[in-house]
């Protein structure tokens, strides 16, 4: 037996170990472990030297952190006294659900096997909700101290067989393609089954019904990985407040997945079989039941009235059912207008025969066939390939998820095809209109009126606010284009429909001719002359004139640009609400931008001053019209109103360059700071989604790219390479390590 007090107290003692930690900067796994596990006390099991504790100290939580050298133990006492404690990871001394989350960071790998075991009971004991594991999977630098080195598989297997699931979380923390090449250390957050639900339904008990239906939350693996993962990926399209239906959810995971990651108003799952949402009502539930489930039969949905749900998923259903073509029908049935459709169907599952060799299959399902199928009755808004691997189709590939475009004929291979589309907001035949997402005492903010504004406040979800509108570029282009041949010119929803179709002439220059522009100022004249005094309608005069200016400063109509960006700025935007002051505010800097770089440095001066003026009295405006209802304040508002003041902090560093330099610099051409947050924050996620390409075979394929001179790729490698491997996640260091020296000669030579 291991005297583990003895080995660690001496390792500690060497001068090469103390003070040091397991990671480079404990920030952003303290991030991670917050924002995945939420409240309550904190233990870090395995603490060490305490790094990890004193970042979640530093980040508010209630944390603290236990070891078994009192060396160490004693060490983290100096810096947080009464935080740390000496005591065995197989004997804690602590009463039983005794913490909210227990932490282990490069701790379990240290034990022997057999002691894992004994480890992960007595965490099982100690904490009440979650486990958070980080865990080497690989030898040591001194090829000593780890005494257990197995794969994640083994891992989690053992903590499955303890009583924990994987988090909901997990797929947020671990993205599906990542798990394919993860280097030398993997993170695992689990949740623990209450131990009464652990003695009615065991592993052997999910084993014996697993031929039908599995809970993929207690298994690990490519195919668990593959069916949890979608609900994870779409979980981005479901809005604050949404109602959600599960349609044959089997036993629950992914209806709980959703309600833990999503906003969802209401999450309903739907299966036939009786004992799948038994095991789902007792083993998924959430203390605010917003989650719970329904024995019914997914084309036979009657319970459910008309255009009552949000998001209608279902996933490996249309494959099973007697008829597909009814259970689109009632998915249409039951989905308010702007409401999301997103299935997934497998792709060509057949054998030599070209028959589906699952006896449960009745359909088999290409491309084509979904396509058509789900296009016939909603709008295609994105669709993706999955591939998992290890199974009878494609069984060599690695994981992968891969957005195609709907609208043209896929050149990738699939194992699965995933789609989501929209219900026509446009076509609504009198529903009335129900707001979920935002809430008010009394009489809503003009930001929130939807309902009193709009002919149609349906395309709120469906074509105008950002945060709920179609995702795909021409499906939004085609609906605000019905839009636009169909309002009343003056309307809100004219007005609306314009401002989408200016913008985008705007993210398309190669649509953005003379002729083209000429008639969008033509239409734009003629709806702000027949604007009516509603508020949604001052909007969008507003917002018109803004974009108007934006589009005559592309093609280099200076004079025009500073018309309409001035007629911008001589509106009131306190009519609709202070947030609308992002449009006035930036319209006086933009047109102080063209008066300087024409040589008029006083006007110039007069136009950046007048933005600065427009800020404070935009943020002497009623407050009610930027965050509506203190107790659930708009979740735009305060982020709007802070870009209010960014915008007029701009035209305040012009101000004062000119006061310094007079006219012999140009403006600063850095972006402001909310603007670069969140290119920098598009930039990361688009160099993470370009960087999973690589992980198969991380230097073939990276040293392939770059003979391919594939800008996107080398922009991200880039951005990441620069910011410095040592501040990365351990996600992006484990693809990075492997190249570093390619990548060195690379920068070398560019």
């Amino acid at each position: 037996m291991v005297d583990y007090a003895e080995l660690y107290n001496g390792y500690w003692q060497r001068p090469d170990r103390m003070g040091e930690s397991s990671f480079d900067d404990p920030a952003p796994i303290a991030c991670q472990i917050l924002a995945t596990c939420g409240s309550g006390r904190i233990l870090d099991v395995g603490s060490g030297m305490g790094a990890l504790v004193l970042e979640l100290l530093r980040q508010g939580a209630d944390a603290y952190g236990v070891d078994v050298s009192t060396v160490a133990a004693s060490r983290g006492s100096r810096h947080a006294p009464g935080h740390f404690f000496t005591g065995s990871i197989l004997a804690l001394p602590f009463p039983n659900d005794s913490f909210d989350t227990l932490i282990s960071t490069d701790c379990l790998e240290h034990l022997a096997p057999s002691d894992v075991t004994l480890a992960l009971r007595e965490m099982y004991r100690v904490c009440r909700r979650n486990l958070f594991l980080r865990v080497g999977t690989a030898k040591d630098r001194d090829d000593l101290w780890h005494l257990t080195v197995a794969p994640r598989a083994w891992w989690e297997s053992t903590a499955f067989e303890i009583g924990f699931r994987k988090h909901s979380a997990y797929y947020a923390i671990n993205p599906f393609s990542s798990l394919e090449n993860e280097g030398n250390t993997i993170t695992a957050p689990l949740e623990k089954i209450p131990a009464k639900t652990l003695t009615n339904y065991s592993l052997a008990y999910l084993l014996k019904h697993r031929e039908l239906h599995m809970d993929m939350s207690r298994e690990t693996g490519r195919r668990s990985d593959a069916h949890m993962a979608r609900y994870q990926l779409v979980a981005p399209f479901v809005r604050d407040g949404d109602t959600i239906l599960d349609a044959a959810c089997g036993m629950g995971y992914g209806s709980w997945m959703l309600a833990c990651q999503t906003n969802a108003g209401r999450v309903i799952g739907v299966d036939l079989d009786q004992g799948a949402i038994q095991y789902a009502t007792d083993n998924f539930v959430l203390p605010d039941a917003r989650l719970s489930y329904r024995t019914a039969d997914v084309q036979h949905l009657d319970f459910i009235p008309d255009n009552s749900i949000d998001v209608f998923v279902s996933f490996e259903t249309l494959e099973h059912v007697p008829s597909p073509d009814r259970l689109i029908a009632e998915a249409k049935r039951v989905l308010r207008p702007g409401g999301r459709f997103i299935a997934s169907v497998p792709n060509m599952w057949v054998d030599e025969n070209g028959k589906d060799p699952n006896p449960n299959h009745l359909h088999v399902y290409d491309w084509q066939r979904l396509h058509k199928e789900v296009s016939t009755n909603f709008l295609t808004e994105a669709a993706f390939s999955q591939i998992a691997g290890g199974g009878m189709k494609l069984s060599n590939h690695p994981r992968s998820i891969r957005k195609i475009d709907p609208q043209n004929e896929p050149q990738v291979a699939a194992e699965w095809w995933l789609v989501v589309a929209m219900k026509d907001p446009v076509c609504v035949e009198e529903v009335p209109y129900e707001e979920r997402a935002l809430h008010w005492d009394g009489d809503p903010p003009n930001v929130a009126a939807f309902a009193r504004d709009y002919a149609n406040p349906w395309l709120v979800r469906g074509m105008v606010s950002m945060s709920w509108r179609i995702t795909n570029r021409a499906q939004l282009e085609h609906i605000a284009q019905r839009i636009d041949k169909t309002a009343a010119v003056g309307t809100v929803d004219a007005g609306a429909a314009l401002c989408v179709l200016a913008y985008q002439l705007i993210d398309s220059p190669e649509h953005l001719t003379m002729t083209t522009l000429d008639l969008v100022s033509t239409k734009i004249k003629s709806q702000t002359a027949a604007s009516s005094t509603k508020a949604q309608c001052h909007r969008w005069v507003i917002s018109l004139y803004y974009v108007l200016g934006l589009l005559w400063q592309a093609v280099g109509e200076r004079e025009k640009a500073a018309e309409s960006l001035a007629k911008c700025a001589a509106e009131d935007p306190l009519v609709y609400s202070p947030i609308l002051a992002t449009k006035t505010v930036d319209a006086c800097r933009r047109v102080g931008d063209l008066h300087f770089y024409a040589g008029n440095t006083e006007v110039a001066k007069e136009y950046w001053k007048k933005g600065i003026l427009q800020a404070e009295q935009a943020m002497r405006g009623d407050w009610r019209e930027i965050y509506g209802d203190l107790g659930r304040p708009l979740f735009f508002g305060l982020r709007e109103a802070a870009q209010v003041l960014d915008i007029a902090s701009r035209c305040a560093d012009n101000l004062n360059q000119l006061a310094v330099h007079g006219t012999r610099r140009g403006l600063p051409a850095e972006e402001s700071f909310v603007s670069r947050l969140e290119n920098s924050d598009a930039r990361w996620k688009q160099a993470l989604i370009s960087l999973d390409e690589l992980r198969a075979s991380p230097a073939a394929r990276l040293q392939r790219a770059l003979q391919e001179d594939s800008p996107t790729l080398r922009r991200a490698i880039r951005i990441l390479y620069l910011l410095g491997i040592i501040l990365l996640p351990t996600r992006v260091k484990s693809i990075l390590s492997p190249m570093a020296s390619t990548l060195r000669k690379y920068f070398e030579n560019n």
